[in-house]
């Protein structure tokens, strides 16, 4: 049988996560949020990264961060993994409503990504800001790492 090339249709959640530190099935690093649908229907995709004010309503919603301004030490972060049912490389978020989560995000460590897909998705923010948000990550235990050693 002649060699026959395989497109890679999908990114894999192993496109993102480095080391999640507690075993995948407890879903300690994992947690249902919500977010805001961004404008147009647009999709949010793997690896996104959001936020939203320091709260304590678990329904309160997270935004996609688009600007240097989104970035700040009293916003809590976020990184997507998929819709409400699970991962997912790319959604566009149900509307929200009261008692249900449309999406399933990483919100504490300890674990590493990598920055490749955040990167891309927010290509807006420059080399620094990027590092500011990388910061504020891992002050909640995410760690982004620019390159993995195997």
């Amino acid at each position: 049988m002649p060699f026959q090339a395989m497109p890679v249709r999908d990114k894999r959640l192993s496109d993102l996560v480095v080391f999640e530190g507690f075993e995948p099935s407890v879903g300690y690093n994992r947690r249902d949020i919500n977010i805001t649908p961004p404008a147009a229907s647009a999709p949010v995709k793997l690896g996104t990264i959001v936020f939203r004010a320091k709260s304590t309503d678990e329904a309160a919603p997270f935004a996609v961060v688009a600007a240097v301004g989104d970035i700040a030490l009293t916003n809590e972060y976020a990184v997507v993994l998929g819709d409400h049912y699970g991962y997912q490389t790319s959604f566009v978020p149900a509307a929200i409503a009261a008692g249900k989560f449309n999406a399933v995000a990483y919100t504490s460590g300890p674990m590493k990504i990598k920055e490749y897909l955040p990167k891309q998705i927010h290509s807006a923010l420059n080399a620094t800001q990027f590092a500011a948000l990388a910061q504020a990550l891992e002050k909640q235990g995410i760690v982004v790492v620019d390159h993995v050693i195997v």
